[in-house]
């Protein structure tokens, strides 16, 4: 290796790629529980559409709690557990009322 490369070692390489993508999925997430704590009309709609008209508050708020659990380091693999049930009772409810947008 010459002395002018600035290669990066491939653990800082997989670190900041992990923390990538933890960032976007947490950001994602926090969007889509703010959206049901703000209990915009196409959440509502839609919430109604699936068979669960008042749920979208609790719903934000325990996105919210999983998203708290999930970035904290010591905590973060709880946090991808609780996402994972989150996202499979979301699909199980979509494939319930055989939603076409799955």
């Amino acid at each position: 290796m010459e002395s002018g490369d600035r290669a990066v070692p491939k653990g800082q390489l997989r670190k900041w790629t992990g923390r990538l993508l933890s960032g976007l999925t947490a950001a994602f997430l926090t969007f889509d529980a703010v959206i049901k704590l703000v209990k915009i009309q196409p959440v509502v709609g839609a919430s109604s559409r699936l068979g669960y008209p008042d749920i979208a508050v609790p719903l934000g708020i325990v996105l919210l709690a999983c998203v708290a659990i999930y970035l904290v380091p010591k905590t973060s693999l709880v946090g991808a557990i609780l996402f994972t049930g989150y996202l499979g009772g979301a699909l199980a409810t979509h494939v319930r009322v055989a939603d076409p947008c799955i």
